[in-house]
């Protein structure tokens, strides 16, 4: 049986794979990872439910991680504070 992309199992995956290359220093093959995750999350549960569901959160707080590695740290603290948000709601 296959799942699809957009599968949350799938997703759960792809988003693991995004934690192997960020392990890895493949920062943007990471951030493209997330992103792909965060979108298919976005459209697997709908966006009202985006910020209260927990791999969504997890993923959204690797994805802080990430850009902490980087120069990107205002983009970092919003989605920490983002995920911060949501972990606190559930």
């Amino acid at each position: 049986m296959a799942l699809g992309p957009k599968h949350t199992s799938t997703l759960f995956i792809v988003n693991n794979l995004g934690n192997f290359y960020a392990n890895q220093g493949k920062l943007a093959e990471a951030e493209a990872m997330y992103s792909r995750v965060l979108q298919g999350y976005k459209m697997a549960i709908g966006p009202e439910l985006l910020y209260s569901y927990i791999p969504a959160l997890n993923t959204m707080f690797a994805f802080g991680d990430l850009f902490s590695r980087t120069d990107h740290k205002d983009m970092a603290k919003v989605i920490y504070i983002r995920a911060l948000s949501g972990y606190t709601t559930v």
